[in-house]
């Protein structure tokens, strides 16, 4: 009998299942491995401020230790029993060790400066500040306090190693969102494309699907319905609706597609899974109504999906003209007119529209929106006798409102356009090959920093990174990149 695969049906369940019950055994190990143990949790995160909670384990110990069930808000009211602590700041925390025991040696370390602090002796004197990693620690913390940007906050234009992560004409090809993730955020760049750090695989278990498995899954629906009509001869004559059988087909991939994503247990729970299901195939009716519009507004005669450029062998090679660097990418649409002079190059987005609005006021929206003329670069060279090659991001949801940012499209044959594109194209890679790398956490937001929300390395910046900003920004090495990424602040 052959076993039902791993990633079968319940495979994904199981999967999840698994790695909880794995987790489970790892925390029980850990506590029975001393005869004394000290849970904690932080109260809020020091970045956003939004408030944290214990987890599941620390309420069931709580519960124990108090004798009836304790839930995260009768935490409280527990700060009179001897088991239980509440220190306000790390500070505190080292202040109290006394009452426990400390967790390993850089604790015990920490300990014996505050104590010296509070003896009245200055840091830099004792002998922990004078060597190892708290004499790193310390240098760290007085260089990052100064008004100019150090190779503790981002510039590291003085090592000699900078020519290992430039970009350069003969440089491997690059991808637009590296470009604009340093348009947005060097240090975040740094960590990810010089570093290659990437985020951990959090355990938890999975409720929902998440945004990103979601528009993943939306593109591959429509990636594979588009290419089936067209390699099935069944894309509709220019200015022609889509029909009932094109509607059943799109239904039947995206019945497998669901199955597919159910198998790799990225779904959540049944019932919120069920009702983002009946979302998508809204946003799927919806979608065969506007692109049957918007291929009768510029008579599509072709719809190329899913094209590759800058991979090497028959892919389309992209240079820029000005920096002669390389890019790479896939376009996930290109509509091409009956006549062959026009092509709309499309972006599908699953999102909100809302963080796309500087697009209607800059074509490259500060640097951060490099991907439509990266795509229209390469759509000009796969159609070499179009006249008129625009670009757009559409919104493909209801409550997207299958609107395009920006509205009037980016066109690449515009010069002004153009000009803005390889402008901002050209300070990116300036400030990169310059070894300009500052944390930049952005205007704030409801939940913090705005560039630090969907942040993989959230939790490695310095908590007061805002205040950081705007002590370093003063200093005239960022000046390049204040002007792309700031403009209306130049001259304060």
């Amino acid at each position: 009998m052959v076993p039902e695969p791993y990633w079968g049906a319940a495979g994904g369940r199981d999967r999840i299942q698994m790695r909880m019950a794995e987790e489970r055994y790892e925390y029980l190990a850990a506590v029975a491995s001393a005869s004394r143990r000290t849970l904690s949790y932080p109260v809020a995160d020091a970045a956003s401020q939004r408030p944290a909670y214990p987890s599941r384990w620390f309420l069931e110990q709580a519960s124990a230790l108090a004798g009836s069930p304790v839930r995260s808000g009768d935490l409280a009211g527990l700060s009179g029993h001897d088991w239980f602590t509440v220190d306000a700041s790390p500070q505190q925390a080292l202040a109290n060790a006394d009452a426990i025991a400390l967790a390993d040696e850089a604790d015990f370390r920490r300990k014996r400066l505050l104590e010296w602090r509070r003896d009245g002796r200055a840091i830099p004197d004792h002998p922990y500040a004078r060597r190892g990693p708290m004499a790193s620690a310390y240098r760290l913390a007085s260089q990052r306090s100064l008004r100019r940007l150090t190779e503790y906050d981002g510039n590291l234009s003085g090592i000699k190693e900078i020519d290992s992560f430039g970009i350069r004409p003969d440089g491997a090809p690059i991808s637009p969102t590296a470009l604009e993730t340093w348009a947005a955020c060097p240090y975040r760049y740094f960590l990810g494309h010089v570093l290659r750090l990437g985020a951990l695989d959090a355990p938890e278990e999975i409720f929902s699907i998440s945004a990103l498995d979601r528009g993943t899954l939306g593109h591959e629906i429509l990636e594979r319905f588009i290419r089936e009509s067209r390699q099935g001869g069944h894309l509709p004559a220019p200015g022609q609706p889509w029909g009932p059988g094109d509607h059943d087909q799109l239904m039947r991939i995206a019945a497998q597609s669901f199955q597919e994503a159910e198998a790799h247990g990225v779904t959540g729970k049944r019932l919120l899974w069920d009702m983002a299901k009946t979302e998508i195939l809204s946003d799927l009716e919806t979608f065969l109504e506007a692109d049957s519009l918007l291929r009768e507004a510029i008579e599509t005669a072709d719809v190329r999906v899913e094209t590759r450029f800058g991979f090497g062998g028959d892919s389309t090679e992209v240079i820029d003209p000005d920096s002669g660097i390389r890019f790479r990418g896939m376009i996930d649409r290109m509509d091409i007119s009956s006549d062959g002079k026009a092509v709309l190059v499309v972006d599908y987005k699953t999102g909100s529209a809302d963080p796309y609005k500087g697009l209607d006021d800059d074509p490259i929206d500060q640097g951060r929106r490099l991907q439509l003329g990266v795509y229209s670069l390469a759509a000009r060279a796969s159609f070499p006798d179009a006249t008129d090659v625009s670009a757009a991001y559409w919104f493909s949801t209801n409550r997207g409102g299958f609107r395009f940012a920006p509205a009037a499209h980016f066109n690449i044959t515009d010069e002004s356009v153009a000009k803005r594109f390889r402008e901002g194209v050209a300070s990116i890679v300036d400030g990169i090959n310059g070894g300009i790398f500052p944390a930049n956490p952005g205007p704030p937001a409801r939940y913090g920093p705005s560039n630090c929300q969907y942040c993989d390395f959230d939790a490695v910046c310095p908590t007061r990174r805002a205040d950081l900003w705007e002590r370093k920004k003063s200093d005239s090495v960022l000046a390049g990149y204040l002007q792309l990424a700031e403009p209306d602040r130049e001259g304060d």
